[in-house]
This record gives C-alpha cells, sequence and structure tokens, in this order.
C-alpha cells in the first residue's frame, strides 16, 4: 500500500518503516520534482564555493514561484556521492525548495531530479547515537551529511535490497530543514 506522508510531501509516497535499533527509516518512492534555489559549483573536492548558497536562500526564498514546500529549506548535495565513491565529478551545493514552477525569476535555478526511491532518516538523538555506532562520525550540528553514509551504510546491501543510484548526477543527497523544527536527510536509491 501507498500512503501519502503529510501536505508538504504530497509528492512523496511513502512505500515501508524500517526500524533499527529504534531509529525509523522511511522508504519514500518518490516522482521527477523540481528544485528551485540557489546553486553553487565547486570544481576541487577539497575546496568550498565562494557562494554562499544558504544566505542566498535565506535572503531569497519568498521569491520562489509555487513553492510546494514553502515553510522548508532544503540543501542538495549533486555529485557528493559521486566523489566520495572516486568518481571525478562537479560537485554543486544548493538550498531550495520543491516547485511546481519550472520558470523562476532571474538568480533562481531549477533542476530537475528524476523518479527514484530514497531512504529518509529524522535527525534525532537516537540517530546520531546511531550514526556514531556505525559509520564513527560525530554529529557537526550544522548540517546533517553524516546521516547520509548511515543510509548508504544500512541499506545499500543485498540484505535490504537497494543500491546507490548509478546516475549519481541525476539524483541528490538532501537534507529537509523544516520550520517546525522536524529535520530529515535522505538518500536516493535504486532497486537491486
Amino acid at each position: 500500500k501507498t500512503k501519502i506522508i503529510k501536505e508538504v510531501d504530497r509528492m512523496e509516497h511513502f512505500i515501508e518503516k524500517v526500524v533499527i535499533e529504534g531509529v525509523e527509516f522511511q522508504i519514500i518512492q518518490k516522482p521527477a520534482t523540481l528544485y528551485a534555489g540557489y546553486k553553487a559549483d565547486v570544481d576541487n573536492e577539497d575546496e568550498e564555493s565562494s557562494v554562499d548558497t544558504y544566505q542566498l536562500f535565506q535572503a531569497g526564498h519568498k521569491n520562489i514561484k509555487n513553492s510546494l514546500t514553502p515553510d522548508s529549506m532544503l540543501c542538495l548535495s549533486i555529485n557528493f556521492k559521486e566523489c566520495k565513491h572516486g568518481q571525478n565529478a562537479r560537485r554543486s551545493l544548493m538550498h531550495c525548495q520543491e516547485t511546481s514552477e519550472r520558470n523562476q525569476p532571474e538568480g533562481i535555478t531549477v533542476l530537475e531530479s528524476p523518479a527514484c526511491y530514497m531512504i529518509k532518516v529524522k535527525s534525532t538523538e537516537a540517530t546520531w547515537e546511531l550514526v556514531k555506532k556505525i559509520t564513527g562520525e560525530d554529529n557537526p550540528q550544522w548540517h546533517m551529511a553524516p546521516l547520509f553514509g548511515l543510509c548508504e551504510k544500512l541499506f545499500c546491501n543485498e540484505e535490504r535490497g537497494f543500491a546507490l543510484t548509478p546516475h549519481f548526477s541525476d539524483t541528490y543527497e538532501i537534507e529537509y530543514y523544516n520550520a517546525d523544527g522536524i529535520n530529515y536527510a535522505g538518500i536516493s536509491v535504486v532497486k537491486l
């Protein structure tokens, strides 16, 4: 059975809940999705972009037309997975919202992610304890990127039946920062 998670996530369809050591992971089916916001590219894995997409988003997110997630800031990590797995790729970071409108005001980038499965997990104290146990990473406090590695480690294997998306640049690792303070991170995957 498929059920819709909640109003703001109306484009995501809940498939299954998996609980590992008290931490709930959601398996989501996500249709092709448009993201509108502020994007910066980085050529070298060790460099940080001089463009502060977070600040641009804070100043300009109200200009995003037809936002489907008006009470959220999404942070897309594009090609970071690819670099982490030894591939050369142009990495990008994008602070954005989901939208139904391709035509946005000047300065706002629009990307389309193809349909995919996602593994999502809520950022909680128990989740960070599991991250420490499984990957050895600590909670950096200002971002949720270590949750991507947790999802990958626990779900991208034969037992769980998923693998990383083969075309890294087509899909993203996503951090969901919501106005209600309930935050999530997710990675795109394919079924084995």
